[in-house]
């Protein structure tokens, strides 16, 4: 198949994922109970074995600092600085 006869395809998966995310973000948006309720019926186990693991706690804090807007800048100021002593012109 040709990228142009790809197209169309691509087109109707990427509007039915565009729908199930809005339908998602409505079902969030009026607190839909059962959502509410799968919700935290999943997220109870990790809850439980990070409160009772202090070592998980810090490794996700850690994890959640180095990912942060600024974590991440510098990173990518990290990066760019170490591609330009190799004239490369990825770095900018």
């Amino acid at each position: 198949m040709t990228e142009a006869e790809l197209r169309p395809v691509r087109l109707r998966w990427s509007a039915l994922c565009f729908v199930l995310f809005a339908l998602l973000a409505l079902l969030v948006r009026i607190s839909w109970e059962p959502l509410l309720t799968l919700d935290a019926n999943v997220g109870r186990g990790p809850e439980e074995f990070t409160s009772n693991h202090h070592a998980a706690y810090l490794l996700w804090r850690v994890l959640a600092i180095i990912t942060s807007t600024l974590g991440m800048t510098i990173a990518t100021v990290v990066a760019a600085l170490a591609l330009v002593p190799n004239n490369r012109r990825a770095a900018f």
